[in-house]
């Protein structure tokens, strides 16, 4: 498959099922050069073995002192990286890169999970309002985020 130079991704992302569910999106995120902001854990380590890595200060849910840490850790990562997205599926990590993001005017692509209880995440509440483009994989969801795309479970390309 043919990368594209003239684009980078950042890619944020908890553990567990988060990252699980970003990773399963190879096939897009692999055309592109590309780093991740991630949690130091086992997981993440064996998961992304061979990705271009950052850690973030966990844990990163409802923890104000870690979210304005992540905040400044996603100016300095965004302007020596210097992505032209930023993308996450979640969780707590993603606000300060989308904040980060959207000050300095990176594009930027969030999808809110499938969940069978539709329920605006934390996350999902502070980044529709400045992402660039904001998706939802249950379609109940739409009633809570009206300018929101359906895409189901796959990544629009």
């Amino acid at each position: 498959m043919k990368k594209s130079k003239d684009k980078k991704v950042c890619i944020v992302s908890s553990s567990g099922g988060h990252l699980y569910k970003t990773y399963c999106l190879q096939d897009w995120w692999k055309k592109y050069p590309r780093f991740w902001v991630v949690r130091n854990d086992k997981f993440t380590s064996d998961i992304l073995s061979e990705e271009n890595k950052y850690y973030a200060f966990f844990p990163e849910n409802r923890n104000i002192i870690n979210s304005i840490k992540n905040l400044f850790l996603a100016f300095k990562i965004l302007n020596i990286e210097k992505p032209t997205l930023v993308f996450s599926m979640g969780a707590g990590i993603a606000p300060p890169f989308f904040i980060a993001a959207r000050i300095l005017n990176i594009k930027s692509v969030f999808i809110e999970t499938f969940s069978y209880i539709p329920k605006a995440t934390l996350s999902g509440k502070i980044i529709y309002f400045i992402c660039n483009h904001f998706y939802v994989q249950n379609k109940k969801l739409l009633k809570i985020y009206p300018r929101a795309k359906y895409i189901g479970s796959i990544l629009p390309i």
